[in-house]
């Protein structure tokens, strides 16, 4: 049986140390894998390959049967699918809430049951718009 790497940063599980050592990178910001033709960098491996395809002169395209879009990966066709069967294989365990995509179940737990803090929105502050018309009345005496 094969042992579980945890996160010392984030408490994350991972089936190897070679995911662990993939994962890492999202806390140092470090992205070792460069595209040569744009020099787009990648934190993962895999990235960096799937990226490659869109410099290819032949791209595979995935056309959603319902809707026509077109996909250049097979599993985005196949999340896409989840807007038209309204199927949310992902459920928390903890409420039983289900979510079309893990990383809403994974926000989910994080900030319904872990208690995290939800990220501050930036917003652009409102500039006040004043007025200065005149107002004039005119009054009729009878």
């Amino acid at each position: 049986m094969k042992s579980l790497c945890m996160c010392e940063g984030s408490g994350r599980m991972f089936q190897s140390f070679a995911l662990l050592k993939d994962h890492t990178w999202t806390h140092t910001g470090e992205k070792p894998f460069k595209c040569e033709l744009c020099n787009k960098t990648f934190r993962m491996k895999q990235r960096l390959v799937a990226h490659r395809r869109v410099h290819s002169a032949q791209r595979a395209s995935y056309t959603c049967a319902v809707c026509h879009k077109h996909f250049s990966t097979h599993s985005n066709r196949q999340r896409h699918m989840f807007i038209h069967t309204g199927l949310k294989p992902f459920k928390c365990e903890m409420c039983g809430k289900c979510f079309k995509h893990a990383s809403e179940k994974r926000a989910h737990v994080s900030y319904v049951h872990l208690k995290k803090p939800w990220p501050k929105r930036a917003r652009a502050k409102r500039q006040r718009q004043v007025s200065h018309a005149r107002v004039t009345c005119a009054c009729v005496l009878f």
